[in-house]
């Protein structure tokens, strides 16, 4: 015996699950997908410049929440998040091709820009897409990139990951308006404030010397790199 079951789905609901399913693949690329392509390329645009200058990046981490990391990502370690919120990068200075605080400076100004310069492409790109397509979500992407340049390049502190971090404005901000003395003595300071919270004191590194300051900084750079014979020279 056979037994056929048919089944008619009424015109209206066919026509709206027709509607709904693209909208909905609209809505993840708008809320998810986009958002965090952005922010990924935005750190990659940190790393990439980072390697162009000869620093060494040692961090790459993008988005929040539950975490996808991979140890080996080009020499450094990759953290992704599942949420598009926030990223960062972490390099060290190159251990070569500096000897000055001035020759420093372009390479720290070009890394920091790294990630503003990749959100200039994704904007490029989704302005070219728009004005030879049409489709209506290009300009939903573009007013994303614009949002994250401006966000990124005006100078002000950003809460992210439970501290503040400058963003990259007021990074180069710094970078060219601070002498190697402030500029190395207020990094310091910022970790001797994490280390010790409230109990954290103003303190003269290195009592003013600048040619000891120096010395700690390359010192410091020289163990990041493990060459140990090296920093204990210094």
């Amino acid at each position: 015996m056979e037994i056929t079951l048919n089944v008619m789905i009424p015109a209206y609901v066919a026509a709206a699950i027709a509607l709904t399913f693209p909208i909905l693949i609209v809505l993840i690329l708008s809320l998810f997908v986009w958002p965090y392509l952005s922010i990924f390329c935005h750190e990659l645009g940190h790393f990439v410049c980072a390697k162009l200058v000869g620093m060494s990046p040692c961090l790459m981490k993008v988005g929040r929440g539950f975490n996808i990391s991979l140890k080996h990502f080009f020499g450094a370690r990759l953290e992704l998040g599942i949420l598009p919120a926030g990223g960062l990068t972490y390099a060290y200075y190159p251990n070569t091709g500096w000897s000055k605080f001035e020759d420093l400076k372009l390479k720290l100004v070009i890394y920091s820009i790294g990630g503003c310069l990749a959100n200039s492409v994704l904007l490029a790109c989704s302005i070219t897409t728009f004005v030879y397509t049409g489709f209506p979500i290009c300009l939903y992407f573009i007013w994303m990139e614009v949002v994250m340049i401006i966000t990124a390049i005006v100078p002000r502190d950003t809460p992210l990951y439970g501290m503040k971090f400058p963003s990259d404005g007021k990074k180069i901000f710094f970078i060219l308006t601070q002498n190697y003395q402030r500029f190395f003595f207020a990094d310091h300071q910022h970790h001797i404030a994490r280390i010790a919270g409230d109990r954290a004191e103003p303190q003269t590194l290195v009592k003013n010397d600048l040619r000891a300051l120096e010395l700690f900084v390359k010192a410091e750079t020289e163990l990041d790199y493990r060459h140990f014979d090296e920093a204990i020279a210094l």
